[in-house]
């Protein structure tokens, strides 16, 4: 009876050893619903670098370089619209958080147009967490030990927020709806060559190229250059017995 039931325990543990296994398989499943396009890592974050340093973006190391760069036009102030609002953009420099709140020209129109478009289908009115930050920043949320930063000393570990063309909308409170469309509108983007994206844990991390801003300046130019058609004058019984006689 002993050894029956010392059987009869181990069945037991096997079958709930397995159970537990597959249950943990199917979380695992489940949770990875982030496209493929959209995921992060070392070959994204290589990739989207060299993107960066093929055109020429600098690095901000400090809050001068942030200064000069706002002084000479460089980077544009970003404030709360209808489709979107900051939310603790700048919290890591006490004293200093406006500074923080400006990005390239090309990422401020991503946010103007792309998040309107959200805002309009959806009613989403979306949270933006980061802008441009600094290397001295990105030091401060590295010592904080933020999970999502990206803190290392090889060349490609740098972030891309460093360039000021990078923007981080949180998924928080998007519904299903519009967390598909995003997800579906940034690998679009991102295969025109207009963005390099990755979804994080709680946001959508978007680096906006440069190329975006040249396409929205294509779009206005082809707009303005379409010709009006000049209105068509009435026909008069002149000019029907005109055409008549030149038949």
């Amino acid at each position: 009876m002993k050894f029956l039931s010392s059987v009869l325990v181990l069945i037991a543990l096997f079958v709930s050893t397995v159970s537990d296994a597959d249950a943990g398989k199917r979380k695992r499943r489940k949770g990875s619903s982030v496209p493929a396009e959209l995921r992060g890592g070392e070959s994204a974050q290589k990739r989207h670098n060299r993107a960066a340093n093929a055109e020429n973006l600098t690095r901000l190391d400090d809050r001068d370089d942030l200064k000069r760069f706002i002084a000479q036009g460089h980077l544009v102030p970003i404030a709360d619209a209808t489709a979107y609002y900051l939310d603790a953009v700048g919290g890591h420099d006490p004293g200093h958080e406006d500074l923080y709140r400006h990005a390239r020209p090309w990422t401020k129109r991503f946010l103007d147009k792309e998040l309107a478009d959200g805002h309009a289908k959806f009613g989403h009115r979306f949270k933006v967490t980061s802008l441009v930050r600094t290397k001295v920043y990105q030091g401060r949320i590295c010592r904080a030990r933020n999970r999502a930063a990206i803190c290392g000393g090889s060349w490609w570990e740098q972030s891309l927020h460093l360039t000021g063309a990078t923007v981080d909308v949180s998924k928080e409170g998007m519904s299903a709806k519009t967390l598909a469309w995003m997800r579906k509108r940034l690998i679009s983007l991102q295969r025109q060559g207009l963005v390099a994206a990755i979804e994080e844990r709680g946001a959508f991390h978007v680096f906006v190229r440069k190329a975006y801003g040249a396409a929205g300046k294509k779009a206005k130019a082809s707009k303005k250059a379409k010709p009006k058609k000049k209105p068509r004058k009435p026909k008069t019984k002149a000019s029907r017995r005109k055409r008549t006689r030149t038949r």
